[in-house]
């Protein structure tokens, strides 16, 4: 499994690449064709397959504990019960979905939100698998506080834990099967209709955000899977609440876009220029902060994480920053995997976009760091 993890970690930074560029040109082609049912329906497939291809690398990533995470304060019973909305249009009529709390207070983790979005999903996709005739799931949140390490997982730090368990009234699993059910490609679905990612999947990210996943089953019995997930200090709760949305002006910018591969460069010059932006492109970093400090210099730096030569992309923006203090910064990588690394990112308080990213989802980073009107 560990091997898995290696190898993964190995190619995603150049698949994602790979990835972006199928992407980015699928929905430009969308955006500049004249509408044709036949052209959308082949657009529509090739950005499907694109995106179907971009889950897959983050499972893995997500099960080797390498994947992008971005923690932050959650308030875990309020994310449960938009979820619980998405889940009755996913799930279908035969499934009833419930939730219970040990309190309405709000219960804060400190996790990345689309990420256990993602891991509750694929949990339930397998709960409703194993109801095929209809059945109940519920989701429980609680509190624990764990004061020794338990014998079964030493990788369960003493500390407090905010606990997410979804129940199902399942067929279950023989003690064997469920040995086996983190283990990346393992799957007991057959025609092709399961990965054996999903649940790989909410293994690595439970590990990586500080906490550790259990299954019970048995045959007959139903399913229970908890996800331990770190119990957010006081100091993040207190920044939750009083942390207000910014509402970026919807202006042009002057953006600097840092990136070592030309045809990727290329793509997102022109997601930029098609959202209006006005786009200098560098491909090393050395050639960057020269446009930094050229006249006209630009409104926001959009780095790659991973540079072919020099510095890094934390590196220029730090040099970025010591020449222009203040100068909004946007990372995005396909791979970033060095604890250290994205701990440094966060530091910056700079968005993270995670190769592929759709132009839409560049477009809300763009505007999330651009907060005041360019000089």
């Amino acid at each position: 499994m560990e091997a898995v993890g290696q190898l993964t970690g190995g190619i995603a930074h150049d698949f994602n690449n790979i990835l972006a560029i199928i992407l980015g040109n699928a929905e430009l082609l969308r955006a500049y064709l004249p509408e044709d049912p036949y052209t959308d329906e082949i657009i529509d497939s090739v950005l499907r397959a694109t995106l179907h291809g971009r889950d897959l690398t983050g499972h893995l990533l997500a099960f080797s504990r390498r994947r992008l995470l971005n923690p932050q304060p959650v308030d875990i019973n309020a994310l449960v019960s938009d979820i619980v909305r998405l889940l009755g249009r996913t799930l279908g009529a035969m499934i009833q979905i419930t939730t219970a709390a040990d309190c309405d207070a709000p219960v804060i983790a400190l996790v990345d939100p689309s990420a256990l979005e993602a891991a509750v999903l694929n949990v339930a996709l397998n709960a409703r698998d194993a109801m095929p005739d209809g059945g109940a799931l519920t989701i429980r949140t609680s509190t624990v506080h764990v004061i020794e390490t338990p014998v079964t997982d030493d990788d369960l730090k003493p500390g407090s834990y905010v606990v997410l368990a979804l129940e199902d009234t399942g067929t279950g699993m023989p003690p064997e099967v469920a040995a086996k059910a983190f283990e990346p490609f393992y799957t007991t679905k057959t025609g092709g209709r399961g990965t054996g990612l999903g649940l790989s999947m909410v293994y690595g990210f439970t590990k990586q955000s500080g906490g550790t996943v259990t299954i019970a089953s048995e045959p007959g019995a139903g399913t229970t899977v908890r996800m331990f997930l770190p119990l957010a200090g006081i100091e993040h709760q207190q920044s939750m609440l009083n942390t207000a949305p910014i509402e970026a002006p919807a202006v042009p910018r002057m953006i600097l876009v840092v990136e070592d591969e030309a045809d990727v460069r290329k793509i997102i010059r022109r997601q930029l220029e098609s959202l209006g932006h006005h786009v200098l492109a560098a491909e090393a970093p050395t050639e960057a902060l020269l446009l930094l400090s050229s006249p006209g210099a630009p409104d926001l730096l959009l780095t790659d994480v991973v540079l072919a030569s020099g510095m890094n992309g934390i590196e220029l923006a730090a040099a970025a920053r010591a020449a222009r203090p203040g100068l909004p910064i946007v990372f995005m990588s396909g791979f970033t995997a060095a604890p250290e690394a994205q701990q440094r990112i966060r530091e910056t308080g700079a968005p993270l976009l995670s190769k592929p990213f759709t132009t839409r989802q560049l477009e809300r980073a763009v505007n999330a760091v651009c907060a005041t009107e360019p000089r």
